[in-house]
């Protein structure tokens, strides 16, 4: 007597794991099983900052230039009384925080700087 094994669908899939949608299934459950052992790690430079957000400057120190200035990120900024005052074409911009890289240049130069004594 031959013994005939009668298929039956799987009771939680519509087509019981067959045909396209069982291959896209399995290649969804490799893909995610491959994944989750494999990861990146992303490292950047030391102090890299995202843009530093400025606004426009109402009112701009009188002769500006003559501040104690440094080079950063390709242009000049000056500081003035504690905040850092950047040209952008003809208008005077002021950074709303101050970047780490000019954090340590104003405490370097508050340092150095001779202080006066009022009497």
């Amino acid at each position: 007597m031959k013994h005939v094994t009668k298929w039956m669908p799987h009771p939680w899939r519509a087509d019981g794991g067959r045909g396209v949608a069982g291959w896209i299934r399995a290649a969804g459950v490799v893909s995610v099983l491959g994944v989750t052992g494999c990861f990146a790690t992303v490292e950047g430079e030391g102090d890299v900052e995202a843009e530093v957000p400025v606004v426009e400057a109402e009112v701009t120190p009188i002769e500006i230039t003559t501040y104690p200035h440094y080079y950063y990120r390709g242009e000049v900024v000056y500081l003035v009384e504690g905040r850092w005052y950047a040209r952008r074409g003809p208008r005077w911009v002021m950074y709303r925080r101050e970047p780490r890289e000019l954090s340590r240049y104003r405490v370097q130069y508050e340092r150095a700087r001779p202080r006066r004594v009022y009497r």
